[in-house]
């Protein structure tokens, strides 16, 4: 797994929906990795997301379930580095912190924030708060990365950092235009998309 990085115009806006489509029964096989002071990387689990969703206000939000959980119960965010449900509301992404599916059944729509606008600008510091939770995102430019025997070209690279109970945690994603997250790297893991199936 490598990467290196583009350059790209000052100014530059990408439109989020593009880089994190939501599609419907899509299984996505993470491989997860621990990282040593040794500066290698010791395989630790393999993650198996599926996409699923459910109508709520008339729209149709979207969460993540390990696919070897009972339709019913469960987590629904377990997709790695974005623990949300979502929905798209005029090309903005919506998110509710909903772990548990049992909590997602009580959400109304009225639940959900505004997390990531219809365009995001290079290097721009984005940011909101929630109940002592400070959230926040940059947009650092596009990357190259290579998994396996595949290579994923103007790959988005998002910064994330959240600053919670005094303690502040930082987070790497990479997405995808039309494929989603590929890639991350948060509190000595790293993983990648391993596999797509539909």
């Amino acid at each position: 797994m490598s990467f290196s990085l583009q350059i790209v115009s000052k100014g530059q806006t990408i439109s989020f929906s593009d880089y994190f489509p939501l599609k419907d029964g899509e299984k996505k096989v993470y491989r997860i990795y621990q990282l040593t002071k040794a500066d290698t990387t010791l395989m630790q689990d393999s993650i198996v997301t599926i996409c699923e969703s459910k109508i709520i206000g008339g729209e149709k939000v979207f969460y993540f379930r390990r696919d070897v959980f009972p339709d019913d119960t469960g987590y629904c965010a377990v997709l790695p580095g974005l623990y949300y449900t979502f929905y798209y509301k005029d090309g903005n992404l919506m998110t509710f912190d909903a772990l548990f599916k049992s909590k997602l059944n009580k959400a109304k729509l009225k639940d959900f924030i505004l997390d990531y606008p219809k365009q995001i600008k290079l290097n721009k510091v984005y940011a909101n708060w929630k109940k002592g939770t400070e959230n926040t995102y940059k947009f650092e430019g596009f990357e190259t990365v290579k998994i396996k025997d595949s290579v994923f070209a103007d790959c988005i690279k998002m910064t994330t950092g959240t600053y919670y109970l005094k303690f502040l945690y930082f987070k790497t994603l990479w997405f995808k235009k039309g494929v989603g997250l590929i890639k991350f790297l948060e509190e000595g893991e790293i993983g990648s998309l391993w596999e797509i199936r539909l």
